[in-house]
């Protein structure tokens, strides 16, 4: 501490002064704060040089500069009812632990008695164990004589099972055989009877065949008619998913019209707006961005489960046609593999048509003339190549509304910059004084209406206070 103070504290008087000092700071002072050090200082150099204890600091300065700022009052205020609060906090925690210390200690006393009468439960316990284990050790030796003589009788009964069952074993088997004997006679005049009933079933299947070839041509009619009717009928169900799709995009295409509205009736209001209410608490635009991007997430999940169960009916729909179409194929077998060549040409003609059809629902339809597990394949992937343009065009949008919601909060930090910098001191107007009228109350009944008491009692807050934090604070309040 010396050795702040240079040569006005190389003699004994000096020294003894400064001793005092810190001694009676040491003995009065319940917590060691920076502001509390430099008044302590003022106070040795003012009693050593014989100067006034206040130093003509930038601080001082900034305090009697300030000494009619109201903000400045209010704020130091705060801090004193702060610590007010702090300290009935720290009484009534050390009175929370007295009264736990009590209920501690009665605790240990309940489980000391408790522990002493399970001791003496167990002592208790462990003689009748010892009873029981006496009268078991004896029930358990006339058990074991019981039990010989229960073996010695059942020795005699096996004995006579055993030749029992031998005899009976020996009857069996010759039964067994007898039985075999006949059993085979029987299967050779079976397996006669039905080779000659497998040879007339061959040569009814043979005139039935022929049956069949001779009304070949009327099959093939009916089997055209229900062809055609099949087609229509996929025809209509990817028309109907086709004009989903297309209500589904002009609703989107609503909402954002509706939200592009929204936005610029929001700018044109914010254009008419005076500059002092322009400025937004960084806090609200932060929160309103999480709910507006929280809202987003929500109708874009609830779009892609639409899509999914969209999905889903027209993939139960194939499967039902699927199933159709194998039921009409094993019941003309025998046809279908007669066209068999033709049919790989269509689909291979179909196939290459349809990867020159344009990206859009409507090509789905040139597919209804695929056999059935191609035309799964292809609804299958033009599906899923639609829902992959709509993912990239839903992420084009959040992509550009990310980015203007960060050109948006950048705008309003610098502006709130701007307006920090703008004026270091701003006394309340009129309206502000009537505003906050109940804080002025407060301050003059606490006796903060001297800023330099204020000050001094707020410590180094105050003093390093910036200007931007009393602008940010006064446009809170008002």
């Amino acid at each position: 501490m010396r050795e702040r103070f240079g040569e006005v504290s190389n003699d004994v008087a000096s020294q003894e002064i400064i001793a005092k000092e810190v001694t009676e700071f040491m003995l009065t002072a319940g917590s060691v704060r920076e502001e509390d050090l430099s008044h302590l200082e003022d106070k040795i150099r003012a009693r050593l040089t014989g100067e006034t204890p206040n130093r003509n600091t930038l601080a001082s300065l900034k305090r009697a500069q300030q000494q009619g700022d109201e903000w400045a009052k209010i704020y130091a205020l705060h801090i004193k009812e702060g610590r007010e609060l702090d300290e009935k906090a720290k009484q009534a925690a050390a009175a929370k632990a007295a009264a736990l210390k009590q209920v501690l200690a009665g605790q240990v006393a309940d489980r000391a008695a408790k522990e002493q009468h399970e001791k003496q439960d167990e002592l208790e316990y462990a003689a009748q164990e010892q009873a029981q284990l006496r009268e078991w050790e004896a029930a358990e030796a006339a058990k074991r004589a019981a039990e010989r003589e229960a073996a010695l009788r059942l020795k005699g009964d096996r004995a006579a099972q055993l030749a029992d069952r031998n005899m009976r074993k020996r009857l069996a088997d010759e039964k067994r055989a007898a039985e075999e004997a006949e059993l085979a006679a029987r299967l050779a005049y079976e397996a006669r009877a039905e080779a000659e009933a497998e040879e007339a079933e061959r040569k009814a299947a043979k005139e039935a065949l022929k049956a069949f070839l001779l009304n070949n041509e009327s099959l093939k009619a009916i089997k055209e008619a229900a062809k055609q009717q099949e087609w229509a009928a996929d025809k209509a169900i990817m028309e109907e998913y086709a004009a989903q799709m297309e209500k589904q995009e002009a609703a989107r295409k609503a909402q954002v019209d509706k939200l592009k509205a929204w936005q610029a009736a929001q700018e044109r209001e914010a254009a008419v707006r005076s500059e002092a209410k322009r400025w937004i608490d960084p806090a609200i635009v932060e929160r309103y961005t999480r709910e507006a991007e929280a809202a987003a997430a929500a109708e874009d999940e609830r779009r892609k489960a639409a899509v999914k169960a969209s999905s889903k009916v027209l993939a139960a729909s194939l499967a039902e046609q699927l199933v159709l179409k194998e039921s009409l194929k094993h019941a003309h077998d025998g046809e279908e593999q007669a066209a068999i060549p033709a049919l790989k040409e269509d689909v291979a003609a179909e196939a290459s048509l349809s990867l020159l059809a344009p990206a859009n629902t409507s090509h789905l339809v040139s597919f209804a003339c695929l056999p059935a597990a191609v035309f799964l394949q292809a609804a299958i992937r033009a599906l899923k190549e639609g829902v992959a343009a709509e993912a990239s065009r839903r992420a084009a949008e959040k992509a550009a509304e990310e980015a203007k919601k960060v050109a948006l909060k950048a705008a309003l930090e610098q502006q709130m910059k701007l307006n920090a910098t703008r004026r270091i001191v701003a006394p309340m107007s009129e309206t502000e004084k009537l505003i906050n009228k109940q804080l002025l109350e407060k301050v003059a009944q606490a006796g903060l209406g001297q800023l330099g008491a204020a000050a001094a009692a707020a410590g180094p807050v105050v003093r390093t206070k910036t200007a931007q934090q009393q602008a940010a604070a006064k446009s809170g309040r008002v």
